[in-house]
């Protein structure tokens, strides 16, 4: 049997949080029973702090096609001393967002709960998850959410999490423009350091007090 991601310490506690996520789901959605385990195993990891969730959304680095969107997360998960021990992944393609605004609907769809706490659509790739208690069926099988036909590129859960637990990377401008503004900061960076070398030589001590001794001039003129 795979070792549980949550502390042994905590599995009363974990168990009786996921009994109660769990059925808020299956209430929502009846129908759902994989979904309904598998919110409420995220969302027990999310109350422990054991997940941190980067997302990023819109231009992605490509220089043949800097209008093409892609928007994913990365999501890890942590061990009771905060090492990661699985990372997963979710991605919506560009063609799929610009038919269906799905980056607005699951990964950048943010609720404020309160002062500490968002809901946000946690999305994994639709494929079978990571062998743990947490992510199994009631077969005792890891939940698959493969699409048969692949169409399907992720997987989303509704979870509540702090903030401080969620990285949001979301570019607005195309890639072409991000060059550029990257382009003239690189420059920038370069003529600062020629400009303090050059400052330093021709401003150096040896030359001042020549330029003074042979012109008579006073320092003081400067």
């Amino acid at each position: 049997m795979a070792q549980s991601l949550l502390p042994h310490e905590q599995f009363g506690e974990h168990c009786t949080a996921w009994c109660r996520y769990r059925d808020a789901v299956l209430d929502r959605e009846p129908e759902w029973t994989d979904v309904a385990r598998i919110t409420a195993s995220f969302q027990c990891l999310a109350d422990a702090r054991r997940l941190r969730v980067v997302r990023q959304s819109g231009y992605i680095n490509n220089e043949e096609l800097p209008y093409l969107e892609d928007h994913y997360q990365t999501v890890r998960i942590l061990d009771a001393n905060g090492a990661v021990v699985l990372t997963l992944g979710g991605y919506v393609h560009g063609d799929d967002v610009a038919m269906g605004r799905w980056d607005e609907r699951y990964l950048e769809a943010t609720e404020v709960v309160d002062e500490q706490h968002i809901r946000i659509e946690l999305m994994v790739g639709a494929e079978c998850l990571p062998d743990y208690p947490e992510f199994w069926d009631e077969h005792g099988k890891p939940v698959d959410f493969s699409d048969p036909y692949g169409e399907s590129t992720f997987a989303s859960f509704s979870i509540c999490i702090r903030r401080e637990d969620v990285v949001d990377e979301f570019h607005r401008e195309p890639q072409w423009e991000r060059y550029e503004q990257n382009s003239k900061e690189r420059a920038r960076i370069r003529c600062n350091v020629i400009r303090e070398e050059l400052m330093k030589n021709r401003w150096c001590t040896k030359r001042v007090v020549e330029f003074f001794e042979a012109g008579g001039k006073d320092i003081e003129c400067m």
